[in-house]
């Protein structure tokens, strides 16, 4: 496809978001480099598929650039994608009139640009706007359909050869093991650091092998993850190129992505993370990751739907009032179920060892920071444990663990203290019945 911008930074986010979905993509700064581009190609017996104009141009009119090429040079420049500001309603409607094929309004949203190239045999003319609401839904599907499509495109030139690379910041060590082991799973070769400044560094340090994707932990030492992206960016200005940065955070809130997205990431995923949540977001950003795809992880992946306890005798129990088997899997320390669901059986005997090391440590880190009033240190170690506890499905801890990062930030020590009990006494209860599930086995 070919992009049509005079504006470093905004042509490389389009071709970011079209290189995601396997499209290879030709750049062009001015109508001049367009023009030589089209005859290149056409040179060559070779045709754009899609031909993208920024219409916010300082040197050219993007509005006339598109008509005359949806005029004069459809066979050459394939469809013709205008991008433009809302406030130019009429401009766009009139361009749709003579000829271009889709205008997409600003602010450009991933989800609509490949709604539009992506979506077999689109022909539409029309303003394409779509709301939040419908853009969630739309969003698997177009995550499909750039995997399917990036073998079709005819401009694209093959597949890549080395495996795909991608950083993983995250500072908890068990937290890390695991996210290493789940992103290994989809054939990604992953290097690991601990902590915002590291991920900066490893940035800085690329050599030939570019990092296709960064999953980066939201609450670090040295530099958040927040602080890491915008600094990532900073560089991507000077140097050029968009690398995909996708967050990892134990908050759930509206206002945790909406920073996320400030910052300048491009995807969010709330911890514990499963299987399938991990896919939407490779699908998403680096789809042809998927191409070599284990078999491990598609069994994994078909199997995830269903509950793993399907014994003959669970379903009997289920089939004769199952209100008080749900009941008592209610009341377990930790649900090994959605825990399976989320990360399968193969790694659970390791992942609950490390969780039992971790979760001791931090909580004597607990109770000396509470003893020395360290209250920042305090409310981080708690989080820590927090999205520890989220990520093993203990729903208790993980609820005390709020708990107490709360009294933290409000230096209420008195609530902590009370807090710290609670969570020894659940700790325990955690404890037992991890010791005797690995002794089961």
């Amino acid at each position: 496809m070919l992009v049509v911008d005079h504006s470093t930074s905004s042509r490389n986010i389009i071709s970011s978001y079209l290189s995601s979905a396997g499209i290879k993509v030709t750049e062009a700064a001015s109508p001049e480099e367009a023009m030589k581009a089209l005859a290149e190609a056409s040179k060559n017996n070779f045709r754009f598929t899609v031909t993208i104009v920024d219409e916010s141009q300082e040197s050219f009119n993007g509005f006339e650039l598109s008509k005359k090429l949806a005029k004069s040079h459809a066979e050459t420049a394939g469809r013709i994608v205008v991008v433009a500001s809302f406030d130019e309603k009429e401009s766009m409607e009139k361009a749709v009139a003579e000829g271009v094929a889709a205008c997409l309004v600003k602010p450009l949203r991933r989800t609509h640009l490949l709604e539009v190239v992506l979506k077999p045999g689109f022909r539409g003319q029309e303003i394409l706007s779509i709301p939040e609401a419908v853009e969630a839904g739309l969003e698997g599907a177009l995550d499909d359909l750039a995997v399917q499509s990036s073998s079709e495109l005819d401009t694209f030139n093959g597949s890549k050869e080395s495996k795909w690379k991608v950083l993983l910041a995250e500072d908890n060590p068990v937290l890390q093991q695991l996210a290493e082991r789940q992103l290994r799973k989809f054939g990604l070769d992953v290097v690991t650091v601990a902590n915002g400044q590291e991920a900066v560094l490893e940035f800085d340090n690329q050599n030939d092998t570019q990092f296709d994707a960064i999953f980066m932990d939201c609450q670090m030492p040295e530099l958040d993850g927040y602080e890491a992206t915008v600094e990532i960016r900073r560089r991507e200005e000077i140097a050029g190129g968009r690398v995909p940065i996708v967050a990892m955070t134990a908050g759930a809130m509206p206002s945790d992505r909406e920073r996320c997205i400030r910052s300048g990431m491009d995807d969010y995923l709330s911890k514990p993370v499963g299987q399938e949540q991990l896919r939407r977001v490779i699908a998403s950003w680096i789809p042809l990751a998927l191409n070599a795809e284990t078999t491990e992880t598609r069994t994994t992946s078909e199997q995830s739907g269903m509950s793993t306890d399907q014994t003959p005798q669970a379903s009997e129990k289920q089939g004769n009032g199952g209100t008080t088997e749900k009941s008592d899997k209610e009341d377990l320390p930790i649900n090994l179920d959605e825990l399976r669901k989320l990360y399968g059986d193969d790694d659970l005997h390791d992942i609950l060892k490390m969780f039992l090391s971790e979760a001791t440590e931090l909580l004597t880190l607990l109770r000396e920071q509470i003893d020395s009033r360290s209250d920042r240190e305090l409310a981080g170690t708690a989080h820590q444990l927090k999205g520890l506890s989220a990520v093993l499905c203990a729903d208790n801890l993980t609820r005390l663990s709020v708990e107490i990062e709360q009294s933290a930030k409000r230096s209420a020590w008195e609530p902590a203290e009370a807090t710290l009990v609670a969570i020894s006494e659940e700790f325990k209860k955690v404890k037992q019945f991890v010791n005797d599930y690995l002794r089961a086995q």
